[in-house]
């Protein structure tokens, strides 16, 4: 189940500019950590090794912007 997750989340965050525009996806956002701006070195870094199987503190550690409101994945 887990992996099947992770497939679906890599899929979607490969294909996310293919998307049209529409008031569900002005909802969606990619801002994992919750800072309010999408950065590839913190929101995409959190992403990535959570699809490598990434938890806890191994998850987290240096991925983190420093405004990030959200700390507990």
């Amino acid at each position: 189940m887990q992996h099947r997750l992770r497939q679906m989340l890599f899929a979607l965050v490969l294909n996310l500019s293919m998307l049209s525009f529409s008031p569900v996806m002005a909802a969606f956002t990619l801002d994992v950590d919750d800072d309010g701006q999408l950065e590839p070195l913190s929101d995409g870094l959190l992403i990535m090794r959570y699809l490598f199987g990434f938890s806890g503190g191994a998850l987290t550690r240096g991925a983190l912007a420093i405004d990030a409101r959200r700390f507990y994945y």
